[in-house]
Formats: C-alpha cells, structure tokens, sequence
C-alpha cells in the first residue's frame, strides 16, 4: 500500500517565506525544497526560484557525501528541470561517473570541455576516465579522440604496461619518464613505478606510493599493491574480501599459481571459522604446498585444541615424543580449565625431562614448568589457603634449582614470605637474591629492607653503601644509609656508648648536602651531648638543628620524635632554648604552658609530610607528642587551604589516632565545603574515634547520606572510606544475630553444629576474622538474656 502525501498546510506568503529561509540556513534542505515548491507555485520569484536550486544543490551533495551518488545525480536533474541552473555541472559529471554512468558521464564532458577547464575538480575528472580507459571499458575510448592528451597518454603508459608484464624494467621506466607530473594516469604511473621497485627497494616503493592521495581513484589499487609490498595479516582479509580479479593480480605478484592460491583462500576460510579441527584438515591436505616443515609445526601447535588429531599427525609425520605427549595433554586440559589434570600432565613433563637432565635446555624447561604451574595454580584454583600457598612457594623455589637466573622468581618469593610473615624464609631468600644479583638496585633495596626489619643496621649501612656503588644518585638508598645511622645511633646513645654513637652521626651528617639539612641529624647530636651532661653543646646543636629545620612546627616535631625516641624529658629542654618563649612559666612544665610559633599553611602541609613519614617508619607515640603542638594546630587559619589539603591533613591525624585534630580540621572544612562526604566521614569517625558501635543515630544516617552523594558524584575514595566503616555495622549485627540464634536454644541438643559451622563461614565471607570452628563439643553455658 502506498504511503499517503503529508498535506500541506497554507501558510501565509510571508510566513512560509521566513519558514523556507530558515530551514535552507539550518541545512533542512528537504524540507527547504518542498517549502520553496510551494512558494513558487503562488508566485514566480527569481529569488526563490535561487534558493530552491540552492536546496537542490545541498541536497545532492548530501547523497554524494554518503557514497548515494545515483540519488545525487537525480537532484542535480531535477534541479536542472525546475531551475534551469545547471551549474556545478562539474559535481555531476563525477557523480555519473561513480554512479556507473560512464557513457553520460563521458559525452556530457566532451560537450562542455571548455567550461570545464577551469573546475577544481577538473583533474579528478580526467584521472576517473584514464581509470575507466585502463579497466577494458572500450565504450569510453571511443568516446575521445586520439589527439586528447588522455587518449595520448593511455597509449603511453599501456606501453609502459606492455613492457612490465614481459618482464622489460628498463623500457617500462623509459615510457614511465614520458609522462608529466600533471598526466592524468600519474597516480598509476606511480603505481607501476613501485611495483618495478619493489622487489629490490621496499623503502623506495613505498615512497613512491606514498604520493598517490587517499581521495584518488586510483587510491584502491594503491592498497592493494601495498599490501604486496608490506606483507602483514591483512593480506589475508584483502584476498577473502576482493574480486576474482583482484586475487588472480595479488596471487602473480606474490608468485602464486591457481593450486596455491586456492589452497591460502581454504586456509583463510577455516582460520576465519576459527576451527581447529578444520583448520588442522585443510594444513594436513595441502601440505605438499605448504610445505613439511611447516605445516608439521603449524599442526603441532594446534594439537592442544584438537587433541584427537594426534593420531592423523603421527600418521603424517611420525611418533610423538612421550614429552610432547604429555605438554599437549597439559595444554589441552588447560583449555578446558580442569587444573588437577593439568597438574598432573606437566608433572609428568618434569618427569620425563629430569631423566635426561644434561640434554639441551631440559633445565631451563624443568624450570619454565614450575612457573606456569604456580601461574596456572593462580588461575585456576578456587581456593586461596596456606597449604596451597606453601605449595606454590615449593615450585618456584624448585624452579630456581634449575634456573637460578630467574630474578622475578626471587622477588615473588621475597614478596610472599614477607607477606606471610615467615621470617626464616623472607630472610633466605633475600639472601639467596644478594648472592645472586649482588650489584641489582631492585634486589639490593629489597635486602636493605629485610636488615632493617630484623634491626641489623649495620647490615643495612653495609647495602646501602653497595648500592650507592651501583647507583650513586640513588636518592632512596641514600636516605636509608642516613636512617640506618641514626638507627645505630639510637641503640649506641641509650646503651651509653657516646663516642662510637658520635662516628655513626658524623657519617650521617655527611650524607646530606650542607643547603638542604633535614636538621634531624644535629637535634640526635645535641640530644646525645645532653645525655652526656654537656648541655651549653647540647643547647647550641639543638638550636642549629631546629634552625635547619625551618624553625617552625615539623623543626619542633622532630625534636619531640627524636627526645622520646631516645627517653629524654624534653621539658627542660625546651626550658633552655634561647629562642623559645615560656607563658607564666612555673615548673612542672606542662605541655599547655608551651608556646610554638603561629603556624602557617606551608608549615602545617609541611608537619604533615614528616609526621606521615614517622608513620610509614612504624613510629607508634605521635599522638602524644601532638599534645605538645595542639594548641599551635589548632589556630590555624584553614581558609587558606584548599579541599584537597584538608583531605590530607584529617587523613594523617585519623591515620594515627589524633581523633581530636581530625574533627577540628574536618569541622573547619565542613564550614566551607558543607556536606562534603570525606569531611562528614572524618568528622563522625573522629568523635566516635573509630568505634562503630558508639555512632548515633543521626550520624549514621549521615554518613548515609554522604556514601549516596559520593557515589552519585563520583568521589570514588570517599565513598569507599564510608561504605567500609558503614560495613563494620554490618559485620557486628551479623556476629550478634548468630550468637542470639544460639542463645536462643535452651537445650543444648537442638544446637546443630554443621549449622553453627556454616553460620562461621558466612561471617568469615562477610570479612569478619573468626577462629576455625570447634571440632567436638565444648560449648561453655550462657546465660540467657
């Protein structure tokens, strides 16, 4: 049934007038048209007979623009009939032409050759028909006389042509050179250029070809010969997407006979199906063309997938190897993800191999095989414990008795160790790591690591200074030499040993540039001459120290960190420092009778820094030495940091326990940035200081609410922050559900224990670290409530 014409509706003359300007000037070209139809059927204007032959036009271009070109040319001919306009007749002779009307196309050019020497696209024009001359449309030669440069110029390069296939280079170059830069077969002649090239100048042809654009029409061909030129996997999507023609040109290139060239298409079409049953059948049917080499290996890598083949491929090629046997089985169940047949085939490959241990590379396969297993256990094994663990660790230690040279291996087992706690295995291995990579930064940071954590300082100054060897910029090791004598000088002061603790200071002192002193260096050198009474020294090193520090909060933090660490009552310190203030003084000094100078924004963001440096270094009594420097904290002038500065600042307070400072820094905040979800999770966390349990009730819906706006407005940090704490609610209710479901039961013979067994498994799931499930009955009585 055919659609019904939309009825028109009539406009007012002046109001369909500014109808029909706007939709011309918004490219409603369509709708223009019929609006403008319609005003000229009231009246004849020249104007919108203008602005109709306008629309006509843009619409045309529009159909062009999406490769539409027959709908093109009917608006340009519709366009010429209703408008008498028949300019852009240049647009329409190349729109016949892609449109397939190449005789039109060709008659309506030679008619107007003169007006069209000036177009554009007047090149273009030419280059489609030297294109059409060169693919056997004889109608089109026909059409243009011999004395036409296009005619003369196709009967150059057809000789050019001639001379190529009979294999004649030179002479085909001599006609090649007859052609001028502006011939319209200079595109092709570039093709053939290449493909003379090519053979012995890759690099020239594709320079060549290069300068043939991407909008000529001879653009297709010049992919096609690049991909002869450039070999790569889409040779294989060009063949199965081009014509019989094409493939027959592709296959002579490549020097392909019929047999061959059918044998690549059935090889492209079984690897298309991603078959590998088919894919193994077709390789195994023509191998006399491919090749026994090659096809034996192609079919080999294929077995995995298709493991019943075995059979055919030992028929074809001989008897497998009991090794590679046993590989292919392993790769085979590894497809199909069932890692205890998997384990057992490639325990059976190190078998196998292990029997012949000198031969090759068995060594290193052996080796190889431990490692995919620990990767495959990884995969594959559903449950993580520490049996499995222990198991993984024994292969790749395993592995290293066959491939010592693995470092990867070494760090995976130092990392796992570490993480597991065990200190017996940590230490081997990182020692077993020195001994082989003794001058690796990577392994020698890693040994570092493992003395401090033991408090083997010496050892530790001894790896750095080796590393510092190796990398002599090397800024982190040369911070942890500098830690790891002031940690010898720690143990030397409180063991009294002032002279020996002296030497490891001065080492200190000079690992740091004289412009950037941490000052922590003379505070510990002023610190040890107070306990050896030499206080006018003490005080004078004490003051150079803060001096270097920045005389500000972070220089009095360090000297509060560094006295507590080495048991020394500050007070009386401070009590001498000539640059100190004291408020009423009146002894015993207390920690509100200090007074520190008035911080600033750097300053604070600066303590920061430090107090969160003492927290990675396991420093645990910084909340008490932040009594001292409270109340400084605590008059700050917040408007002057920004919202990610005060995330930083509650952060660090929260981290360590300074719950009070957290709320005052969060509540400042919230006075600028009201509802912010990290500053309400760091205000309610701080007064509850941590503990779930004691929220109200206002407050957790609080905290509700901003878990909703952070995820809402992507804060994905804060919102795992508060979906965390909020959790620890969860996990409680849950604890006290299960323990009421058995307060619940006054006789203890309705207590079934494989349910008191599951219900633990459910709140270990939930995050919940509960001890493994008694094994007979002890049960203690509760009393109900």
């Amino acid at each position: 049934m055919s659609k019904k014409k939309k009825s028109v509706v009539n406009l007012p003359t002046h109001i369909l007038e500014q109808q029909a300007t706007q939709q011309l000037a918004d490219s409603s070209y369509k709708e223009a048209i019929e609006s403008y139809k319609q005003l000229l059927r009231q009246e004849d204007r020249e104007e919108w007979r203008s602005a109709l032959a306008t629309a006509y036009l843009e619409r045309a271009k529009s159909f062009a623009y999406k490769r539409m070109y027959k709908e093109a040319t009917v608006f340009w001919e519709n366009r010429a009939t209703l408008c008498n306009d028949q300019t852009a007749l240049d647009l329409y002779i190349l729109w016949l032409i892609r449109a397939g009307r190449h005789i039109r196309a060709a008659r309506l050019y030679n008619e107007s050759v003169a007006q069209l020497a000036e177009s554009e696209i007047h090149r273009q024009l030419l280059t489609w028909f030297a294109l059409l001359m060169l693919t056997n449309h004889e109608e089109i030669k026909e059409l243009f006389s011999t004395d036409t440069l296009l005619f003369r110029h196709y009967q150059i390069i057809f000789s050019a042509l001639q001379a190529y296939c009979q294999g004649d280079d030179t002479s085909a170059d001599v006609f090649l050179k007859q052609l001028s830069f502006h011939s319209p077969y200079r595109d092709f002649r570039f093709i053939l250029k290449a493909l003379i090239l090519f053979e012995r100048d890759q690099q020239g042809a594709n320079r060549v070809l290069a300068q043939i654009p991407s909008d000529s029409p001879f653009s297709y061909f010049n992919q096609l010969i690049q991909t002869i030129i450039n070999p790569n996997e889409k040779l294989w999507d060009v063949l199965a997407q081009s014509g019989p023609h094409e493939q027959a040109l592709l296959a002579c290139l490549k020097g392909w006979d019929k047999a061959q060239l059918k044998t690549i298409l059935a090889l492209r079409l079984a690897v298309k199906r991603a078959n590998s049953k088919t894919t193994f059948g077709t390789i195994l049917a023509h191998r006399h063309l491919l090749g026994e080499s090659y096809s034996q290996k192609f079919c080999l890598a294929l077995l995995p997938d298709h493991i019943v083949g075995i059979k055919d491929y030992q028929k074809a090629f001989g008897d497998l190897p009991l090794f590679e046997q046993e590989r292919i089985a392993a790769l085979s169940e590894e497809r199909k993800q069932r890692f205890e047949m998997v384990e057992k085939h490639w325990r059976k490959c190190i078998s196998i191999l292990e029997r012949n241990l000198q031969e090759g590379d068995n060594a290193l396969k052996i080796a190889l095989i431990f490692r995919h297993l620990v990767e495959g256990a990884k995969r594959y094994t559903e449950e993580s414990n520490e049996r499995n663990s222990r198991l993984m660790l024994q292969d790749l230690e395993h592995s290293l008795t066959f491939d010592p040279s693995d470092k990867a291996t070494y760090i995976e087992l130092i990392t796992t160790y570490k993480e597991m706690e065990d200190d017996k295995n940590y230490q081997k291995w990182v020692e077993a790591a020195v001994l082989q990579f003794p001058k690796d930064s990577e392994i020698l940071m890693m040994a570092i690591g493992a003395a401090r954590y033991k408090k083997a300082f010496k050892k530790a100054t001894k790896l750095a200074n080796a590393l510092l060897q190796v990398d002599p910029i090397n800024v982190r090791a040369r911070q942890i030499l500098l830690s790891s004598h002031l940690a010898h000088a720690y143990k030397l002061i409180k063991s009294g040993k002032y002279d020996l603790a002296r030497k490891e200071l001065t080492q200190a002192a000079g690992l740091e540039r004289e412009n950037q002193r941490s000052g922590i260096v003379s505070i510990v050198q002023g610190l040890l001459e107070w306990q050896n009474k030499q206080e006018e020294i003490a005080i004078r090193l004490l003051s150079e120290g803060i001096q270097q520090a920045g005389y500000n909060l972070k220089a009095y933090l360090h000297l509060l960190v560094e006295a507590t660490r080495l048991d020394i009552d500050v007070e009386p310190i401070f009590k001498l420092l000539p640059f100190f203030k004291l408020s009423k003084f009146r002894p015993p000094l207390s920690k509100s009778k200090l007074k520190f100078p008035l911080p600033e924004r750097q300053d604070v963001l600066s303590l920061i820094t430090a107090l969160n440096s003492y927290q990675e270094d396991g420093i645990q009594f910084l909340p008490n030495v932040l009594e001292y420097l409270k109340s400084s904290l605590e008059k700050v002038n917040c408007q002057e940091f920004s919202q990610d500065e005060l995330t930083r600042i509650c952060q660090c307070f929260e981290k360590m326990g300074a719950y009070s400072l957290s709320k005052h820094y969060a509540n400042k905040a919230l006075s600028r940035w009201a509802d912010a979800p990290a500053f309400v999770y760091y205000r309610v966390y701080a007064e509850v200081e941590g503990n779930i349990d004691a929220i109200s009730e206002k407050d957790f819906d609080r905290l509700e609410k901003a878990l909703e706006r952070s995820r809402r407005d992507g804060d994905k940090r804060s919102a795992m922050l508060i979906a965390d704490f909020l959790m620890q609610s969860l996990k409680n209710q849950r604890l006290e559900e299960f323990f009421d479901e058995l307060n619940d039961s006054e006789d203890e013979s309705e207590i079934d224990e494989e349910q008191i067994k599951k219900l633990i498994e459910q709140l270990k799931k939930a995050g919940l670290e509960l001890p493994e499930p008694p094994t007979g009955p002890q049960r203690r009585n509760r009393k109900k409530r």
